[in-house]
């Protein structure tokens, strides 16, 4: 046999050999090349199942969410025994603990989930469908629409939220900035007035549960914070000419509070147009007034009230034909619309 034969031959064996131990070596490597890819994929991966930590994505990345809104620890009692005064089909262990379960995951108020329904869906009353009480945010559309257990709707109503809480401008009301058409990622719902309706009962929710009133922008709120509508805006013709602050009529005695810092200026009795009025030189150069009070808080001139402070309480004092607020905002010495500072 030639040297050349014999070199092919042991050429062959061992390509025969080296293919085996290639083929086995793969196989063997198999599972540790899957894995790696797997393993880098697995923190993007967003599931029901996956644990999530509280106010975080299953990336971990947090969900940005103004702090008026941002989740708060409420206990499911309370949820219950506040529905359960409004007569709602809501007023649930099984609503409260998805309310509360939604929040902690997405870092939103359950209040604010509770509010929600209050504007969707006037709070479920008694005798509401089934799927409404099992969707009462019109999640996927609407609660006609799905079936999904209440849970999962809460789920994903927080998750909205969070989502369209992102890129919201310095001093943007943060409700309305969730119904806001500047809002590039979207709207959660349509109607324009449909902000206003949900933060009057997350106030509502949120003094019935004891908490401060909830800054708007880091330096406004609003002087009322519940159970209020505005009965005439700024600059509405009148006989007098236009009127110069906004109305909220309420209850009589429902408190008033300071819109901003500031130094109280003056305290009026009997006026026979304004009534008893506050007058607050605010720190930001801004002269605010309350009108038609019908007695005042227990403040004197030249003390200093920060925003939240309880300055009076409504009346109907002066020229006025029921218990409402006036008030009045004055900048550069000209009468401007409050309401623009509080969006």
């Amino acid at each position: 046999m030639s040297d050349s034969v014999l070199i092919r031959g042991a050429s062959r064996f061992i390509k025969r050999k080296a293919g085996k131990l290639l083929a086995t070596g793969i196989l063997a490597l198999l599972p540790v090349i899957l894995f790696i890819p797997l393993f880098f994929l697995i923190p993007f991966l967003d599931t029901d199942d996956k644990e999530i930590l509280p106010g975080r994505g299953a990336g971990g990345a947090a969900f940005v969410v103004a702090g008026e809104i941002a989740f708060q620890e409420i206990t499911p009692q309370f949820i219950i025994n506040w529905l359960q005064r409004r007569d709602s089909a809501l007023a649930t262990m099984e609503f409260a603990n998805a309310c509360i379960k939604a929040g902690r995951r997405y870092n939103v108020n359950p209040l604010l989930l509770v509010a929600i329904t209050g504007q969707e869906q006037s709070f479920c009353p008694a005798g509401s469908p089934a799927a409404m009480l099992r969707n009462p945010w019109n999640t996927f559309g609407s609660w006609q629409n799905t079936d999904h257990p209440v849970e999962k709707s809460a789920m994903y109503a927080a998750e909205c939220i969070a989502r369209l809480s992102g890129g919201r401008p310095e001093g943007f009301h943060p409700v309305a900035w969730l119904n806001s058409t500047d809002n590039k990622g979207g709207m959660y719902a349509t109607d324009p007035n449909w902000w206003k309706g949900v933060s009057a009962f997350f106030r509502e929710l949120r003094t019935d549960h004891g908490d401060p009133p909830p800054l708007i922008s880091g330096k406004f709120i609003f002087p009322i914070q519940t159970g209020y509508f505005i009965s005439s805006s700024f600059g509405e013709m009148r006989s007098t000419g236009p009127h110069t602050g906004v109305d909220f009529a309420c209850p009589l005695g429902t408190p008033i509070y300071a819109m901003a810092d500031g130094v109280i200026s003056g305290l009026v009795q009997g006026d026979p147009i304004g009534g008893n009025e506050v007058f607050v030189s605010g720190t930001d150069g801004r002269t605010y007034a309350y009108l038609h009070c019908s007695h005042f808080a227990a403040v004197q001139v030249g003390q200093a009230v920060k925003a939240g402070d309880i300055i009076a309480y409504v009346g109907s004092t002066g020229r006025s034909t029921g218990p409402h607020l006036h008030l009045g905002v004055k900048e550069n010495g000209r009468w401007i619309d409050g309401l623009k500072l509080l969006k």
